[in-house]
C-alpha cells in the first residue's frame, strides 16, 4: 500500500534527464568547495585508477594483499561511478548537486585505498599523499569557512518573530507550501496560518495532498476566501515569501496534465501564489515590509521575505 501511494504522486517530481545535465550537476557539486575543484577530483580519480592498475600489474612482494585491494578499488570506482550515474538518470527525478555527496564519499574512500596500495613502504609516496591532502584542505578552506556561516533558512526567524507580532485576528500565509515544514516547527503564535495551497499536514513533504489540489485547482479559491475574510474583519495578513504581484492579474489552470509541463507541480504553485496575492493585494490598502533575517547570508532555497497587508476600515 505505501508503494502504491508513492506511485500515485511521484509524477509530480519526475523529470527526464540527459547524461549531459547530470554531468553538469556533478561538476557543480564538485566545484561547490571552490572553482576548479572538479579538476582536482578528476586528477585524483585518474591517479587512483592508474596507481591501482600499476599495483595490480606489478605486485609488491612486501605487500601480498595490496594487489587485491588495488583491483577492488579500481573496479569499484569505475563500475560504481557509472552505475550511480545510470541510477540517477533512470530515477527520472529532479536532481540537485548534493545528490553527488554519496559519490564523493564513495570515490574518496576508494581513491585512498588505491593510492594506499601503491605507496607500500615507499615513504615519498606517503608524504606526497599527505602533502596533497593538506594542500587541498588549505585551498578549499576559505570557501568552506564562508559556507559554514550561511544560513539554510530564515523561515525560522520569521516564524519566531510572528509568534510575538501576530494577533488572533491575523492570518499568516506561507506562500511556498514546502516551507510550511520549517514554519510549523518554529511558529507558536496565536494567529492561524496556512500555506498556499492550504494542505492538512506539514510534518513532511506531502506531495499526495498537493496532487489532490492540482486535480481540483479551483480549490485555491477557498484559501483566497480565508485571506479576504481576514482583511475585511480588520485582521492583518502576513505574507511569508515573495510578496510581488504580477500586473497581469490572476488566472486559473485546468486540472493536469498540462500540455507543456504535464504533472509538474511548480507551474500550479506559481499560479496559485499569483492568484492568492493578486486577490488580497487588490483588497488591502496598506503593505508594510519587514526585514527579518534578510541581512544574514541565507541559501536561496528558504530565503523568504515578510510583508504585512491590511485594509483600513
Amino acid at each position: 500500500a505505501p508503494i502504491a501511494r508513492h506511485r500515485s504522486w511521484v509524477i509530480l517530481v519526475e523529470k527526464e534527464l540527459t547524461y549531459s545535465e547530470l554531468l553538469e550537476k556533478w561538476e557543480a557539486a564538485l566545484n561547490a568547495a571552490g572553482s576548479d575543484i572538479s579538476r582536482v577530483w578528476m586528477a585524483l580519480c585518474v591517479l587512483a585508477i592508474g596507481g591501482g592498475l600499476i599495483r595490480w600489474i606489478w605486485q609488491d612482494k612486501r605487500q601480498p594483499g595490496s594487489r587485491d585491494v588495488a583491483l577492488f578499488s579500481v573496479v569499484a570506482m569505475v563500475v560504481g561511478s557509472a552505475l550511480y550515474l545510470v541510477l540517477l538518470q533512470q530515477m527520472h527525478r529532479i536532481t540537485e548537486s548534493w545528490y553527488f555527496l554519496t559519490w564523493m564519499a564513495f570515490a574518496g574512500l576508494l581513491a585512498d585505498l588505491a593510492l594506499g596500495s601503491l605507496s607500500g613502504s615507499r615513504s615519498w609516496i606517503r608524504l606526497a599523499r599527505w602533502a596533497a591532502a593538506v594542500a587541498i584542505g588549505v585551498y578549499v578552506w576559505p570557501v568552506d569557512w564562508r559556507e559554514t556561516h550561511i544560513r539554510h533558512s530564515n523561515v525560522d526567524l520569521i516564524a519566531k518573530y510572528l509568534s510575538e507580532a501576530s494577533r488572533p485576528k491575523d492570518l499568516v500565509a506561507v506562500l511556498n507550501w514546502e516551507q510550511g515544514i520549517t514554519f510549523q516547527r518554529y511558529y507558536h503564535g496565536q494567529a492561524p496560518w496556512l500555506t498556499v495551497p492550504d494542505i492538512a499536514e506539514h510534518r513532511i513533504h506531502r506531495y499526495d495532498l498537493v496532487k489532490e489540489k492540482m486535480e481540483h485547482p479551483l480549490s485555491i479559491d477557498d484559501t483566497i476566501a480565508i485571506g479576504l475574510r481576514t482583511l475585511d474583519s480588520g485582521g492583518r495578513v502576513w505574507i511569508v515569501g515573495d510578496p510581488s504581484v504580477h500586473p497581469s492579474g490572476s488566472f486559473k489552470l485546468p486540472p493536469p496534465p498540462l500540455p507543456d509541463t504535464g504533472w509538474h507541480s511548480a507551474q500550479y504553485a506559481i499560479v496559485w501564489n499569483q492568484d492568492f496575492k493578486f486577490q488580497l493585494f487588490t483588497r488591502a490598502t496598506q503593505q508594510h515590509p519587514y526585514s527579518i533575517g534578510m541581512e544574514t547570508p541565507t541559501a536561496e532555497y528558504e530565503r523568504s521575505m515578510l510583508q504585512m497587508w491590511f485594509k483600513e476600515r
